[in-house]
C-alpha cells in the first residue's frame, strides 16, 4: 500500500498542474525533486516550450516551487509564507547586480503568485545541473571529476559566495538589507531550530555539556541579543546578509 505522504504528494502535483493551466506555464507532468524540506519542489515538463533567458535555446522544463504555511508533511510545524516574498526579492535583486555576470548562474523567476492556499513560484530550470553531493557520489560522474575539476569548482563557488557577502554588505545595499532584515518570522524560526534548541540537544551528551556549559550559555545569550537587534531593525556597521542555505545538496 502506498504511504499517505506519497499519495498526498501525487495529489499535490495534480492540483498544481491544474493551477498552472491558467498561466503560460502549463505542464504535462511534474516530478518531485529532492533537496530542501520547506517547500514542494518539482521539475515541470512544459506543454509549450518557452525561450531561454539568453534567447539562444528553447526551455522545455521549469522548476515549480509550491510553498505552504507549514512544513511539508507536518501541519504542526508552522512556516510563514513571507519567506516566499523574501526569496523573490533576493533573486530579482541579484539578477540586476554585478554577480549576474559570474559563472555561477542565478535562476530567473518567471512567475510568482500567492493565494489563500499557498505560494506558487515558477523558476528557470537548469536541467543539466546536478547537486555536488550526487555528482561526487555518482560512479559514472565521479570518473570525470578529477581533483583539478573539484578544486576549480570549489574555488569558483567559494569566490561567488565571498562576492555575494561583499555585495550585500556594501553601503549601496543598505536599503535592501533593511528590507530583507525585516523578515522577523523566519529570523525567529532560524533561531528556534539552532540556538534555541542546542542546549536541550546537548543534554544527550553530558560530557560535552558539563565541560562547556558556561561558554555555551554565553553563546545562547549572545544569539538572543543579536536576534533582538535584528527584529528591532537596528542597523549595525558590521551586520549584513548571510547566505544561510549554501550546502552540497544544492
Amino acid at each position: 500500500m502506498a504511504s499517505l505522504d506519497i499519495i498526498h504528494t501525487d495529489e499535490q502535483a495534480q492540483s498544481l498542474i491544474r493551477k498552472l493551466e491558467d498561466i503560460p506555464y502549463a505542464c504535462s507532468s511534474l516530478k518531485r525533486l529532492s533537496g530542501g524540506s520547506a517547500n514542494y519542489v518539482y521539475r515541470g515538463v512544459l506543454d509549450r516550450p518557452i525561450p531561454s533567458q539568453d534567447g539562444s535555446l528553447t526551455s522545455k522544463t521549469i522548476i515549480v516551487k509550491y510553498s505552504l504555511s507549514h512544513l511539508p508533511g507536518n501541519v504542526e510545524f508552522a512556516l510563514d509564507l513571507s519567506r516566499c516574498g523574501v526569496e523573490k526579492s533576493m533573486l530579482e535583486h541579484l539578477k540586476g547586480s554585478s554577480l549576474a555576470s559570474r559563472p555561477v548562474i542565478v535562476p530567473h523567476i518567471y512567475f510568482s503568485h500567492r493565494d489563500s492556499q499557498g505560494n506558487i513560484q515558477v523558476q528557470e530550470d537548469f536541467p543539466q545541473a546536478k547537486d555536488m553531493t550526487s555528482s561526487m557520489r555518482s560512479p559514472v560522474l565521479n570518473g570525470f571529476l578529477d581533483q583539478s575539476v573539484m578544486i576549480s569548482v570549489s574555488h569558483e563557488v567559494g569566490s561567488w559566495l565571498r562576492s555575494f557577502h561583499e555585495w550585500t554588505s556594501a553601503s549601496q545595499q543598505a536599503e535592501f538589507r533593511q528590507r530583507i532584515g525585516c523578515n522577523e518570522p523566519m529570523q525567529k524560526l532560524k533561531h528556534q531550530v539552532t540556538y534555541g534548541t542546542f542546549m536541550n540537544i546537548l543534554q544527550n551528551f553530558p560530557s560535552i555539556l558539563q565541560d562547556n556549559i558556561e561558554i555555551l550559555e554565553k553563546v545562547k545569550q549572545r544569539a538572543e541579543s543579536e536576534l533582538e537587534d535584528l527584529t528591532s531593525v537596528k542597523e549595525r556597521e558590521h551586520y549584513g546578509i548571510i547566505h544561510g542555505d549554501f550546502w552540497m545538496g544544492k
